[in-house]
């Protein structure tokens, strides 16, 4: 009984060891190629690594590295900031998807009022009762989806 008792636990340590060595191979081998050219940021640690750069036109481009266990990171590229210094500017979020496609979050700013907008990558809404907030903000967005293609070379 004692023997059976001790298998099991060494199965399951096993298990659980195979399963985060795995998953953590699979992080750094799916983000990596992201990560070129990029420095890590101030909060990098290795289990949650985190990179930026900012262009010569003052575009800032990071990328976070999924959590524990979880197989969704991100690509991120903001606007300049103003002339007005506000810090909020648009954003276009990307989320690598395991089979290799992309999912697109726009976060964009009329003043005050900010919008978090799911896109497709032809640049509109996927609800369509957003898509006037986005065709307002189009040469924005436009720029970021160039600056994210360039960059990562996504296209």
């Amino acid at each position: 009984m004692k023997k059976a008792i001790l298998r099991a636990a060494a199965m399951l340590l096993v298990s659980v060891l195979l399963v985060n060595v795995t998953w953590y191979w699979w992080r750094a081998e799916k983000y990596r190629p992201y990560t070129a050219g990029m420095e890590p940021q101030v909060f990098y640690t290795a289990l949650d690594p985190s990179y930026y750069a900012v262009d010569a036109e003052g575009y800032t481009f990071s990328v976070a590295y999924p959590g524990y266990l979880s197989a969704t990171g991100n690509l991120c590229v903001g606007a300049p900031t103003g002339a007005d210094g506000n810090p909020f500017t648009d954003a276009l979020i990307i989320w690598p998807r395991a089979c290799g496609s992309y999912e697109y979050g726009l976060l964009l700013y009329d003043g005050e009022d900010g919008y978090q907008i799911m896109a497709d990558s032809r640049v509109h809404a996927l609800d369509s009762a957003l898509e006037p907030v986005v065709q307002a903000h189009a040469p924005s967005v436009a720029a970021l989806f160039r600056k994210a293609n360039a960059w990562w070379a996504l296209a």
